[in-house]
């Protein structure tokens, strides 16, 4: 499933943890405060937030790999064990777009504290994109009494190889969203990410 557009509410007391103010403990200059507001508006309207997920059944599984139908396999003890009680996964991505980025590199040369707020606003939002799209899928998935794992994984973590990104990039089609793929499986619109979390029966887990 494509999702043209996302609209989520702003996660503004993440975007303002990862800037390093935390709750009420480092206090924020009222300038500044509303300097900070107006970049982080302005962030906001540069976001081209689309997303896109897809329900794959397991074919076969065995300690530390797991395989699904066109002979699409992943060597991952970590991707086994997310898994290990579930029948089917879902891959997801979600991306800023391109204009995020193309204003980022204009302000590092012009306000590079303009540049890292825009920087943080589209990391934290796409990441709460993915977190949408899960409670989304829950909402569906619910209906069979099935649900995602609270559980996402990504490629590069642990030994869920960044080479696997080429293969979730095909499964996904992320090509349709206008991202592209390097030599070195970087995604393209930088703030651009993949996942994959199980879908398990609710009750089942243990």
């Amino acid at each position: 499933m494509i999702f043209d557009s996302i609209n989520i509410e702003t996660p503004k007391n993440r975007i303002y943890k990862r800037l390093g103010y935390y709750d009420t403990t480092v206090q924020i200059l009222p300038q500044q405060k509303k300097e900070f507001e107006s970049y982080v508006d302005e962030a906001l309207l540069s976001l081209e937030l689309k997303g896109v997920g897809e329900r794959i059944t397991i074919s076969d599984r065995s300690e530390g790999r797991i395989a699904f139908e066109g002979d699409i396999v992943f060597e991952s003890k970590l991707f086994s064990s997310l898994a290990a009680n579930c029948t089917e996964v879902m891959f997801m991505a979600a991306t800023a777009g391109n204009k995020i980025i193309e204003d980022m590199e204009i302000f590092q040369n012009e306000n590079l504290t303009k540049a890292s707020i825009y920087d943080v606003v589209a990391s934290e939002v796409v990441d709460a994109s993915l977190e949408w799209m899960q409670e989304y899928f829950n909402q569906q998935l619910k209906r069979e009494n099935k649900r995602l794992d609270q559980r996402r994984i990504s490629c590069g973590y642990g030994d869920f190889s960044i080479k696997y990104q080429k293969t979730i990039y095909d499964i996904l089609g992320l090509g349709n969203l206008g991202i592209e793929i390097t030599e070195y499986y970087m995604l393209l619109p930088e703030k651009s990410v993949t996942a994959v979390s199980g879908i398990v029966e609710v009750g089942s887990e243990k």
